[in-house]
């Protein structure tokens, strides 16, 4: 017999005085391999015995007082490895030295039994599609089952339709990465931007859209992480385009804003439902009223599908957004564990020439947009305008933010997205 993939091992974990079963989701066998195991955790030093109640299809052994190997015996053709189940009890004799009674626990296992077998899933995020992504999300265990992690790439992403002033026509040249696992989840108290009914933290991974990496004839020096550009690059005006705002005033905050109010949802409109059925809203606390004063009361919660990041996301400081908005927030995954400005640098997702951009090539570093409104006016001579932030980096030179585009102006779009359990 084949021999199964290892997985759920946590030997750090102890429960008092409770037996824990791991892993504690339903294990699934992988096709063609016939041994799982399973892992005991306790405390107690009472002899462990397990038992099965199928010993038709299956038969469990103990390898030690903390392990115990399962084994897919039936080959004959009736037999239905998408149905048949077992249920295992494992017993914990008494211990009297340190004290703890007799224990059982049971679990159920079986091809089907977990909706969803992850076994067969790929543990290159690269090579799944979404429904495999989602059932890993489902399993609860997406952050420690992609063995690429932080910063790996999806399969395509195709974009079919118009957001503002572009259009795509079944483009396949872009993907997402991982920008981090369980995001802002836990890290403040009462926050929590991927919720279940009860309001406890579902599994869930945040992508940001990225150019696909390819080796074709003039592509191999243009980046992954890109900004979408449109044809009014660097412009100011009141027509479709990559603008926060159609007037110049950021009356309203990141909610109210042209760009969440139109752009955003646009752009969700063009993902190929393929993956647009597996998108999840997801709570991005923002400044939500705009103008110069630094309230605290004005960060809010908004429920998102595609969103821009926050100056703290990106840059784990606060420069120019609301000083409030960093306590509901957390840098993301991807720009902590890469520190350098390198690594936030966007290039431009197509070429572009107009009078006011010059020409920008495909992969050239552009400004682009964040959805903390600024505080207060960084031109002396526009005291009455208020702006979002901007994140611009010279490429391989420093990392520096920029306040001083109006809302008017069209600058990159970055938006991003984020899958979680069901």
């Amino acid at each position: 017999m084949a021999l199964g993939k290892v997985i759920g091992l946590d030997a750090s974990a102890s429960w008092n005085p409770a037996i824990a079963v791991i892993p504690s989701y339903i294990n699934n066998f992988d096709d063609g391999e016939d041994t799982t195991f399973i892992w005991i955790s306790t405390e107690s030093n009472g002899d462990m015995q397990p038992t099965i109640d199928n010993e038709t299809y299956y038969k469990v052994r103990k390898i030690n007082n903390k392990e115990v190997a399962v084994e897919r015996t039936a080959t004959t053709a009736g037999y239905d490895k998408a149905s048949t189940t077992a249920t295992i009890t494992i017993s914990v004799a008494r211990d009297d030295e340190h004290g703890y009674a007799e224990m059982t626990r049971t679990i159920t296992i079986g091809p089907s039994t977990y909706a969803g077998n992850i076994s067969n899933i790929p543990e290159d995020i690269s090579q799944c599609t979404p429904a495999q992504i989602q059932t890993v999300l489902n399993a609860g265990v997406a952050d420690s089952y992609f063995t690429n992690g932080v910063g790996s790439s999806t399969s395509a992403i195709k974009l079919n339709g118009t957001v503002g002033a572009k259009t795509f026509t079944n483009d396949t040249n872009f993907c997402a990465y991982v920008l981090g696992f369980n995001h802002n989840n836990s890290a403040h108290t009462g926050v929590i931007e991927t919720a279940d009914a009860s309001g406890n933290a579902k599994n869930s991974i945040h992508f940001s859209l990225s150019r696909r990496k390819t080796k074709a004839s003039g592509d191999a020096n243009v980046r992954g992480d890109i900004a979408f550009v449109d044809s009014k690059l660097y412009t100011t005006g009141s027509d479709a385009a990559f603008r926060m705002n159609l007037t110049n005033s950021n009356s309203g905050g990141w909610k109210m804003s042209y760009m969440r109010t139109v752009i955003c949802p646009q752009f969700y409109s063009a993902i190929d439902a393929s993956w647009r059925s597996y998108i999840k809203p997801v709570k991005k606390w923002t400044d939500n009223v705009g103008g110069a004063t630094d309230t605290a009361a004005n960060v809010t919660a908004t429920e998102d599908y595609i969103f821009l990041m926050a100056e703290f996301e990106i840059f784990g400081a606060r420069s120019y957004a609301n000083s409030s908005e960093k306590n509901y927030q957390q840098r993301y995954a991807y720009y902590t564990n890469n520190a350098e400005a390198s690594a936030r640098i966007r290039g431009a997702d197509s070429a572009v020439s107009n009078a006011t951009a010059g020409s920008v090539a495909l992969g050239a570093a552009v400004h682009w947009w964040e959805r903390s409104p600024t505080k207060g006016s960084f031109w002396t001579d526009r005291a009455n305008d208020y702006f979002y932030s901007v994140a611009f980096l010279q490429l391989h030179i420093e990392a520096l933010e920029y306040a001083g585009l109006l809302v008017t102006d069209t600058c990159g779009f970055v938006p991003n997205f984020v899958m979680a359990a069901d």
